[in-house]
């Protein structure tokens, strides 16, 4: 059954459902909630930003590497050149893709095949904690993921760096 979206509030109604179910630990329940979610003209980036991170966070928690890829596709048709919050969580949704290559591969064939997802994570938040127009906290907290995301893979330079 589709349900409509038909403003911000509507769309936090379901992001709060959505999040219980997840808290819960049903990520099924919560991506299928938001994949039955439809926006009206106007609330097509609201319910793409809660799809998006949906997928993210249920996608990480099923360890299902194809809903966090869709994930990274959402982010991406999201503008994450256009705002850092959302490249933000396109970093995430990267470092997340990293971590279930490594999971479910020998640690040294998984960073081979997935560093390319760790480079663009990297990245990602290191822009976002340059930008001084983006806010402190998600500058700081942008920062410290770029550390950890050095400091998984030994690179305790880099990491102290972005701490």
């Amino acid at each position: 059954m589709t349900r409509e979206l038909e403003s911000a509030a509507a769309v936090e109604e379901v992001q709060t459902e959505a999040t219980r179910l997840l808290n819960a630990g049903d990520a099924g329940a919560a991506i299928a909630l938001v994949d039955a979610c439809h926006a009206v003209p106007g609330q097509e980036t609201n319910v793409m930003q809660l799809q998006a991170a949906i997928h993210t966070d249920g996608g990480l928690q099923l360890g299902r590497r194809d809903l966090v890829e869709h994930s990274v596709t959402l982010w991406k048709r999201l503008r994450p050149d256009a705002h850092q919050a959302i490249a933000y969580n396109l970093a995430n949704a990267e470092l997340g893709l990293y971590q279930l290559g490594v999971a479910h591969r020998k640690l040294s064939t998984g960073w081979q095949d997935e560093r390319e997802h760790l480079r663009t994570a990297r990245a990602l938040y290191e822009r976002i904690g340059e930008d001084t127009s983006a806010s402190a906290e998600l500058r700081l907290q942008a920062l410290t993921n770029a550390g950890n995301a050095y400091d998984i893979v030994g690179r305790n330079l880099d990491a102290l760096r972005c701490y």
